[in-house]
């Protein structure tokens, strides 16, 4: 996304030194582009989000870092709106292992995250490194606080802009803009993130087992300044709320390996004003995965965004290691499909259960902490 500070200088110099040689119709054209950069509130920025969210759960809460035993390495790419000729592409790279040699840590994490706008317009790299602080509650019920601090840096190509004094009306992009870009074209800053969950398991009859997982996630606690000229851009806060339920026989019946698991989960999601929310489920029986999510920005009926159909595989190493790669494709539902065309995004992933942090994960905290929680803390889907 361009904000509106990118070409509000070139616009308004434009305007009192060329409108009056110009058409009617391109004084109304520039008119109504300066009106829409001083009175559209919602041109801010905004982050990007992966339709895989269950798969994807340190990118949206930093309290999932560490939650499971062993490490976990996932990469997401995703490429989003593919018929526009300049598309969004994400990629993501996150790792994480339980620490529970550490008196009271959940786990330890890294997180690589890149977004490229407009085919390279605009380009935005992450790093983060996360903590999180196990506190575990019985032998069935766990929570977790984790924290994330974050380096930025954001680029700007302003070689790829095109200002209003460039065009004309008949021939196009043939001048030469009198806009003078800003001496940077990058803008470094840290940031931070926080975010709890809590997670329970019960039975729920004829072997099977139900864990729930609840967590909410804040980004951008301290809303980064982004601008890249000197004005204020800030990255407003984001609050994202997470259930996610997974369904499945229990681990001492004979449908543990070979029965049907479900997963159906929900998050909502408020950044800027803006809303956006999905509703869906994944079903698993080894090795497929298939799933079917809604995604919409607004709680009205037939207020459509997209239709999210998902496919995977689980190849497994042994009992304890394993690898899956997830496919999904957005449908977009909205009038826009035809010219914008739907979204693709594949995550691949590796989990390794018996990966341990500063030698036995338990040897140090072989009491409380190595009662409570343990019956959840296996990679549940």
């Amino acid at each position: 996304m361009i904000r509106k500070h990118i070409a509000m200088k070139a616009l308004i110099k434009y305007v009192t030194k060329r409108t009056a040689g110009s058409s009617s119709r391109l004084k109304i054209t520039l008119l109504s582009l300066i009106a829409l950069l001083f009175i559209a509130p919602s041109l801010k920025a905004q982050d990007n989000q992966y339709s895989q969210f269950t798969m994807l759960p340190m990118y949206y809460n930093p309290g999932y870092t560490g939650l499971e035993q062993g490490m976990r390495a996932k990469f997401a790419y995703r490429r989003h709106w593919v018929k526009m000729p300049q598309d969004f592409k994400a990629m993501n790279f996150n790792m994480d292992i339980a620490a529970r040699g550490i008196p009271g840590s959940g786990g330890l994490g890294i997180m690589f995250d890149s977004h490229n706008e407009g085919g390279g317009l605009i380009k935005r790299n992450s790093f983060a490194l996360n903590l999180a602080v196990r506190i575990p509650i019985m032998d069935n019920v766990v929570s977790q606080l984790g924290i994330s601090a974050i380096f930025v840096q954001k680029y700007i190509d302003w070689t790829r802009l095109v200002f209003s004094d460039q065009l004309d009306e008949n021939y196009g992009n043939i001048y030469t803009s009198d806009f003078v870009p800003p001496s940077s074209n990058k803008v470094n800053y840290p940031d931070f993130s926080v975010g709890g969950i809590f997670r329970f398991k019960r039975d729920a009859g004829k072997e099977s087992v139900v864990i729930g997982t609840f967590g909410l996630g804040i980004h951008h606690l301290f809303e980064p300044n982004e601008s890249w000229i000197s004005l204020e851009s800030k990255l407003p806060v984001k609050f994202v709320g997470v259930m996610d339920f997974q369904i499945q026989p229990d681990d001492n019946s004979k449908a543990a390996r070979t029965g049907f698991k479900y997963n159906p989960a929900f998050i909502y999601m408020n950044q800027g004003g803006m809303d956006s929310w999905s509703i869906g489920m994944n079903v698993y029986k080894f090795p497929l995965y298939v799933g079917l999510w809604y995604r919409s920005s607004e709680f009205q009926f037939m207020n459509n965004d997209a239709l999210i159909v998902l496919l995977g595989i689980n190849t497994n190493f042994g009992g304890d290691a394993r690898m899956k790669i997830i496919y999904s494709y957005d449908v977009m539902l909205t009038d826009l499909t035809k010219a914008t065309g739907g979204s693709h995004e594949i995550t691949l992933i590796f989990e390794m259960d018996d990966m341990k942090l500063f030698g036995d994960n338990r040897g140090r905290n072989s009491g409380r902490m190595a009662k409570f929680g343990k019956d959840i803390e296996c990679s549940p889907f």
